[in-house]
């Protein structure tokens, strides 16, 4: 029944039983959708309690869970990340909607960017493109006096359900063309982040913590798996971890560099290769966030944490 694919429910219920009738009927069913992404992060930075699992998707939307986000991960890196690294496992074509919106209901922009593989990101122009930057094709403000649900004029809170997840359905159900969107503007115009940068310096890999999940207790870091392997670390050898912020080191201790963390006995710290290309810090069965350094979960700007890795002489 309609129940089924109605994609923006927010209490089990439309919000707005009209929009289940005459023209925009054929959003609700997507007859033409290859796949639609939705992102968002649940209780990101102090913003946690702005985002909520509203947007459900139907059975054909495919959605990354937001419980994949650490808390303490600040709204301009979390979804930039995810999204960066979510993107390239997903056909050419997909429809993906990136919500972390601090900014709802100010002036800035709703947009859609049309990547260079024939997909679609819709998104608030805040900073969440920054990492797929170079695969945007073009880019358009969404037109909210044509692309929003009808009767959400007056609501300014609520843009992922009311304006992002309507012009991603009309756009894949092809009720709308790109041209539709709205007004095209130059893609140099969007809102970029510099990001989380890394280098090889005295030997040592040296990067910043981009994440610390208090759902997993580990700790992301900018540092790409390869760069490790350049200083001469191997799988199963032996480093040097030091963490910094301003002059103070917070932590320095050895452990070993591995696939995953299982290669240690429980209760070890191990530095081990991530899914997303880059390191990360975790102690197997246990959570090195709350046993080594608890203040990460509160932290907010988790770039000021430096991180040095370094090899341990063998023999």
């Amino acid at each position: 029944g309609d129940m089924g694919l109605d994609p923006v429910r927010h209490d089990g219920r439309p919000e707005h039983r009209s929009i289940q009738s005459g023209a925009d009927r054929a959003v609700w069913a997507l007859p033409h959708l290859v796949k639609a992404v939705f992102l968002h992060a649940l209780l990101v930075g102090r913003n946690r309690g702005a985002f909520h699992a509203d947007v459900e998707p139907a059975d054909r939307l495919g959605r990354i869970p937001g419980n994949l986000i650490g808390r303490s991960v600040p709204v301009r890196e979390a979804q930039i990340i995810i999204l960066g690294s979510t993107f390239q496992y997903w056909p050419d074509g997909t429809i993906f909607v990136s919500v972390v919106d601090p900014g709802v209901g100010t002036n800035r922009k709703s947009c859609v960017a049309l990547m260079d593989n024939g997909s679609y990101v819709v998104t608030p122009d805040n900073g969440t493109l920054s990492l797929l930057y170079d695969r945007i094709g073009s880019v358009r403000e969404i037109d909210e006096a044509v692309n929003r649900i009808p009767g959400s004029d007056e609501h300014h809170t609520f843009h992922g359900r009311d304006v992002y997840a309507y012009t991603a359905a009309r756009l894949a159900s092809v009720i709308i063309s790109w041209e539709q969107v709205g007004p095209e503007y130059p893609r140099e115009d969007l809102v970029k982040f510099e990001m989380p940068k890394s280098e090889i310096a005295d030997g040592c890999a040296c990067g910043e913590i981009t994440g610390a999940h208090d759902h997993f207790g580990n700790v992301s870091i900018s540092i790409p798996n390869e760069m490790i392997k350049e200083i001469g670390i191997g799988l199963g050898d032996m480093c040097r971890v030091e963490i910094s912020k301003e002059d103070d080191i917070l932590y320095d201790k050895q452990m070993m560099f591995h696939k995953s963390f299982g290669w240690v006995a429980p209760g070890e710290p191990i530095l081990n290769e991530s899914s997303n290309d880059y390191v990360e810090i975790s102690i197997n069965q246990g959570s090195f966030c709350e046993t080594e350094l608890p203040e990460l979960l509160k932290a907010y700007d988790l770039s000021v944490y430096k991180v040095r890795i370094s090899p341990v002489p063998k023999g």
